[in-house]
């Protein structure tokens, strides 16, 4: 019985270390995490994201050199996981999103496409109807 209690204690003292972290991410901000990690780490983490209508999490790792080293887009739950190359801080950041605001730049484009469709068409028509108004001898 004292060999298996060993065996257990050893077992959870070679446990890698985690840490759990919980915060609120307002709408249109961002939250990153910082850690100094040494050289051929194996950086692994897992997280969730509260269902919050309207709003969309992404997630960035980065060094401090701005290198993306993982990323991912509409997170709900999952893992990532990336290796440190050499010693330096490493950022991880999760970054909430309205999706108005890219409705509002598509409708931007949309206008903007709109209105050269209609300026296009508009001078054609000018075009054509002076050809066609020539032809006919009705203007000169």
């Amino acid at each position: 019985m004292a060999r298996a209690a060993f065996i257990v204690c050893l077992l959870m003292a070679c446990a890698w270390s985690s840490h759990a972290v919980m915060f609120k991410l307002s709408p249109n901000t961002q939250k990153c995490l910082k850690e100094d990690i040494q050289a051929n780490q194996l950086v692994m983490g897992e997280y969730e994201v509260s269902e919050v209508p309207g709003q969309i999490i992404d997630y960035i790792a980065r060094d401090t050199k701005g290198h993306i080293l993982s990323q991912k887009e509409h997170i709900t739950k999952g893992k990532f996981s990336f290796m440190s190359e050499v010693y330096e801080t490493y950022e991880i950041c999760f970054i909430s999103k309205v999706p108005a605001q890219k409705t509002n730049s598509r409708v931007l484009f949309f206008s903007i496409f709109s209105m050269c469709c209609l300026l296009g068409l508009a001078t054609w028509q000018v075009l054509y109807l002076r050809r066609y108004f020539k032809a006919k001898k009705l203007i000169e």
